[in-house]
């Protein structure tokens, strides 16, 4: 069963806010868990976080949860933060690999979820 306009709309901002809350952890994180003396970790973690921001955000607010565009990069970006610790070496910061590993599953979840969501063309309300 198809989604009406409004249940998608719906759908799509709640799972857009919740990656928001997603890569506001992500931009926190290095100051909140101290590892803000790996530096690759610290850049990935702040840039990457504040990326998800914007284009999670850019889907809560006026006609933006009709383009699924931003969340298909936000998957991608999401599962970059999964082996990002492996790629760029701080696996061995247990706060820092952490974090980004459930932060970046959290990601790819909620932003499939709103890609999944967004309304169809031709859908009616």
């Amino acid at each position: 069963m198809a989604l009406t306009l409004q249940q998608a709309q719906t759908s799509v901002r709640t799972a857009s806010g919740l990656d928001m809350l997603a890569g506001l952890w992500l931009v926190l994180a290095p100051f909140l868990l101290t590892f803000t003396g790996i530096t690759a970790a610290t850049i990935n973690s702040v840039v990457l976080g504040a990326l998800i921001l914007i284009l999670a955000g850019s889907r809560e607010f006026g006609e933006g949860y009709r383009h699924a565009w931003p969340s298909w990069i936000n998957v991608i970006v999401g599962a970059w933060l999964i082996i990002a610790p492996f790629a760029l070496g701080f696996s061995a910061s247990v706060e820092a690999m952490w974090s980004h590993i459930i932060a970046g599953a959290a990601v790819v979840v909620l932003a499939l979820w709103s890609a999944l969501s967004t309304p169809g063309e031709h859908q009616q309300g």
